[in-house]
């Protein structure tokens, strides 16, 4: 799991720009699904943790998205 900084989300296009955590790396990954649902109740400089990968277009995706520091059972 990959730990970033929230820096922005867009929910209308599910766009969130992420802040590598520890470092001064953003970049824009696009979130979709469940995973949009739990970026809508984090808030900008929370935590998160997520997976990325790269969808069929070549965009960077995160998946498995959650606040950090929360258990997924």
């Amino acid at each position: 799991m990959t730990i970033a900084v929230l820096k922005s989300f867009n929910r209308g296009h599910g766009l969130a720009i992420l802040k590598l955590d520890g470092t001064a790396s953003e970049f824009a990954a696009h979130v979709a699904g469940s995973d949009r649902a739990v970026l809508s109740s984090v808030v900008p400089g929370q935590k998160i943790e997520f997976d990325a990968h790269r969808d069929g277009h070549g965009r960077t995706c995160a998946v498995d998205v959650m606040p950090a520091n929360s258990t997924a059972y």
